[in-house]
């Protein structure tokens, strides 16, 4: 906040004092302060005047220093237009006579120049009243606690402008020129792969627009939540016009390129298995993602998957996600017994989506899948599906981790019907997901996620429990049904030596029939290496058995 121009006083004070202090000046011997008397005020009472006189000493020889910074500190009280002294003769000494011209009473305070503001809002922060003096210093003061206020309230900066006209009428109209500050430029520094364009569509703050620092604070969000900075630093910079504010946003581009190629062997079945994994949140710069994964185990699975992810198709911020899959298991376990079985699934997704408010986006589906799965009788078949969802995302960010705000999302697919299919069945979920964080390396997570499937799925289309997405203290598809519910819960703490090191516990609870309800619990490790990624390990305990469930994952669960 700018301070407010000086009343017209200052002038006309140096003047007094050149006068004065000449004509102090001419005297052979500096003569005997003998009393003080003050003029001029009408409404301010002496008492009040005198306890702001500190310097000139009755009895001592007048000091010329001494009396101009009593005459700064009664003009800094905040009543008076102007100060003056004179001396006259008093009993073989002096008196200092304080002459004070006080500034008009109040009739009425107005705001002028105000666009987005409320002035109505801003009036009540002023202490002073109709009928009292007005004081220049006590409305400054009010006047900056109203800017704070109002600034931290709206996000609205206001800044005061200097005009010519005197801030109070002879007839008590005070009239107050504000107005909101504004963007100049939006400067972007730091980008070395990322397009400004991938930037600059995700700004709602435009140049030349009111500074509003809500706005800014959820433009922030927005890029984080784009997952391609590991943080953005904001700075105002201020501009010869005092209402003109350019602001600088210092991107610090994160790791978007991964990379993961694996070998292990297993000496219990004497299998060996590799995967490779390679992918890019900022393809070419453009924000666009695609990832290629192949993992295969000779005999036993072999998972192959390619996803492609554009933003912005138009400028009406239309995404377009495409995702094409080939999963083959030969061994997977039956429920209710030790028996196995095979699946394969080969398919294709194509979600469009759109916002249908700044943070609430709308998306619809189209699957086509082959499904093979050794307990249906009568071979493969196609399970077709189209869907609907809509999610809301105003989850906050620490560069690459969610530190607080929520996140929900419902859909619902139609399987089979005039899609064609073996089954006919409709698939509806809702998920909600929401972040705290008592202290600055400290974040509590839960997610709640619910579903429920009506009509006639195949064996394999049903909800499963168990493994590192659901509950983590049982093995993959450790049960199944037509319902579903899952809980978790996550405390996370970043280590204060190593930022890419998180320790965590976690607590998850699920169920398919809401009948029986199946618990876990937990320590992991998050650690996040260049290249790869951030790596998952789990250590989870469902108080059934003994010996823990290890879990290894790229990525947070939640």
């Amino acid at each position: 906040m700018r301070k407010l121009k000086r009343l017209a006083c200052s002038g006309l004070l140096l003047l007094f004092l050149f006068l004065a202090g000449a004509s102090l000046a001419q005297a052979t011997e500096q003569p005997v302060v003998l009393a003080i008397e003050i003029t001029g005020n009408r409404q301010i009472t002496d008492e009040t005047i005198l306890r702001a006189v500190s310097n000139i000493r009755l009895g001592e020889a007048l000091d010329e220093t001494a009396v101009r910074k009593d005459l700064q500190a009664i003009q800094n009280l905040g009543y008076f237009s102007m100060v003056e002294a004179d001396v006259a003769p008093l009993l073989g000494g002096i008196k200092i006579i304080i002459t004070v011209y006080e500034n008009p009473i109040i009739k009425e305070i107005r705001i002028a120049g105000l666009q987005k503001a409320d002035p109505a809002e801003i009036i009540p922060y002023f202490t002073q009243k109709e009928g009292e003096v007005f004081n220049y210093v006590k409305f400054m003061n009010d006047l900056e606690k109203a800017a704070y206020d109002y600034q931290e309230k709206t996000g609205l900066q206001l800044v005061f402008l200097s005009t010519d006209e005197d801030i109070i009428t002879p007839d008590g109209v005070v009239t107050l020129h504000l107005t909101e500050a504004r963007v100049g430029r939006v400067i972007l520094k730091g980008l070395e792969k990322t397009d400004e364009k991938v930037v600059r569509r995700e700004l709602y703050l435009k140049e030349g627009e009111i500074l509003d620092l809500n706005v800014l604070r959820e433009d922030l969000q927005r890029l984080f939540r784009l997952q391609l900075f590991a943080d953005i630093y904001p700075r105002f910079e201020y501009t010869t016009s005092p209402e003109i504010v350019n602001v600088i946003l210092e991107l610090k581009e994160g790791q978007t390129v991964g990379l993961n190629v694996g070998l292990t062997y297993d000496p219990r079945l004497a299998r060996l298995a590799g995967n490779f994994v390679i992918s890019d949140s900022n393809l070419l710069g453009l924000g666009q993602r695609i990832s290629l994964e192949l993992s295969s185990s000779p005999g036993l699975s072999q998972h192959t998957g390619f996803v492609f992810y554009e933003p912005w198709l138009d400028e009406k911020e239309t995404s377009l996600w495409v995702n094409l899959y080939s999963r083959y298991d030969s061994e997977l376990t039956v429920v209710t017994s030790d028996e196995t079985y095979a699946e394969k699934r080969t398919g294709a997704k194509v979600t469009i989506g759109r916002p249908l408010l700044e943070e609430l986006r709308a998306s619809t589906s189209l699957q086509i899948e082959k499904v093979n799965d050794s307990r249906e009788t009568g071979g493969e078949y196609w399970n077709n599906s189209v869907g609907l969802g809509v999610t809301y995302n105003k989850l906050i960010y620490k560069g690459f981790h969610a530190t607080g705000g929520y996140w929900a999302g419902i859909e619902m697919a139609i399987h089979g019907g005039w899609l064609g299919g073996k089954y006919d069945f409709n698939q509806y979920i809702a998920e909600f997901k929401q972040f705290y964080s008592p202290w600055e390396r400290t974040t509590l997570g839960y997610r709640v996620k619910a579903g429920t499937i009506v009509g006639t799925p195949g064996e394999s289309d049903r909800f499963y429990l168990g493994g590192p997405l659901t509950v983590r203290g049982y093995r993959d598809r450790h049960t199944e049904g037509t319902k579903f519910f899952l809980g978790n819960v996550e405390l996370r703490q970043q280590m204060p030596d190593n930022e890419s090191l998180y320790l965590v516990a976690f607590y998850d609870v699920g169920s398919v029939d809401y009948k029986k309800f199946y618990h876990s619990y937990g320590i992991g490790v998050r650690y996040t290496v260049p290249l790869l990624g951030k790596l998952r390990l789990d250590y989870g305990w469902n108080g059934e058995t003994g010996s823990p469930e290890i879990h290894f994952f790229i990525d947070e669960m939640f």
